[in-house]
């Protein structure tokens, strides 16, 4: 008598040996009935086996489409073909996928994925799964088309980044926030969205326009320019990142508007675990920023390059005393 157990074996043993193409359709249809109280019963137990919270709702005749035991298998074992190692998040958020069709639905959205340019698909699918849930040439082509007529080279990278702007209305969402960035000053919306697909998830009137007042507010005139240098600065917390950061390089280290307009990057630092300690070791070497170095030369992700070229001290000097800073 086959059982459920033998099936949730032969699938480990497909998923070790990476045997994508296993057929089990031989193994479920000996399975033995009687082990079940209902035809659902054999689906949820597949699932609770391999760790998937998921379950079925009782049905009380017919499974409304929920996907037979052969497509449940076939499924989850082509998304971990693709690296999806997190099966119970995707069936949570899109239990349908357990009933599409590897060849039919599947396999076109991964071609179409990595046509244009996706090199994670399980990093995406493991992101946003209903993916699977939108047509190809009515949702996906057509938003792709509309990035690529924006200038967005790696369409790949930007999918990677934020897999849901295929869904998002181009009418609705995409052109407003792009017509925003135009009227701030952007010139190369492509490179933007680009380096920071995220933009387009920000609401314009309660993040990015509060943004853009701070920034006014500082004195900086080429809000186009800072945006499209880095247009991190639009996610950063005015609150908690971005407005100590940029008291601290002002107050303490004569940082100017003219140092955040050429070098918006500079309040991307970490301002407990960067800025104050590497100011702190130059002070402690005499070094005065503002004075002796300005505050871009400063701040380096390069620890080395800073301890023996910017501080002219030793690499394991300033390693220690910024572990101790830290920790202070």
């Amino acid at each position: 008598m086959v059982t459920i157990d033998d099936l949730v074996s032969e699938y480990h043993d497909a998923v070790s040996n990476e045997d994508w193409t296993r057929d089990f359709s031989d193994l479920i249809n000996d399975l033995e009935p009687s082990q079940f109280e209902n035809k659902l019963d054999p689906k949820n137990y597949f699932l609770s086996s391999l760790g998937i919270e998921y379950q079925h709702p009782p049905r009380i005749e017919r499974d409304r489409g929920e996907g037979s035991l052969q497509s449940h298998v076939q499924s989850l074992l082509y998304l971990q073909s693709l690296g999806v190692t997190k099966l119970g998040k995707v069936v949570a958020r899109l239990p349908e996928v357990l009933g599409l069709s590897v060849k039919d639905s599947l396999q076109p959205h991964v071609d179409y994925l990595n046509g244009v340019g996706v090199v994670d698909i399980g990093k995406v699918i493991t992101s946003f799964p209903q993916i699977f849930s939108y047509s190809i040439e009515n949702t996906l082509r057509p938003r792709v088309d509309y990035l690529k007529k924006l200038g967005v080279i790696d369409i790949g990278k930007v999918i990677t980044k934020l897999p849901n702007i295929l869904c998002y209305s181009i009418e609705d969402h995409l052109q407003p926030h792009v017509d925003y960035f135009k009227e701030l000053g952007v010139v190369d919306i492509g490179k933007v969205i680009t380096k920071l697909p995220q933009i387009f998830s920000y609401n314009i009137e309660n993040t990015l326009q509060p943004h853009i007042d701070y920034l006014g507010g500082l004195g900086v005139t080429e809000i186009g320019e800072v945006i499209t240098k880095y247009p991190q600065i639009l996610g950063l917390s005015i609150d908690d990142n971005l407005k100590p950061t940029v008291d601290y390089l002002m107050d303490e280290c004569y940082a100017s508007v003219k140092d955040i307009e050429d070098s918006p990057m500079l309040v991307g630092f970490s301002l407990a675990k960067r800025i104050k300690p590497l100011h702190a070791f130059l002070n402690y070497k005499g070094i005065k920023v503002g004075s002796d170095l300005a505050v871009g030369k400063m701040l380096t992700n390069n620890d080395k390059h800073f301890a023996e070229k910017t501080a002219h001290a030793g690499y394991d000097e300033w390693m220690k005393f910024r572990e101790d800073f830290i920790v202070q």
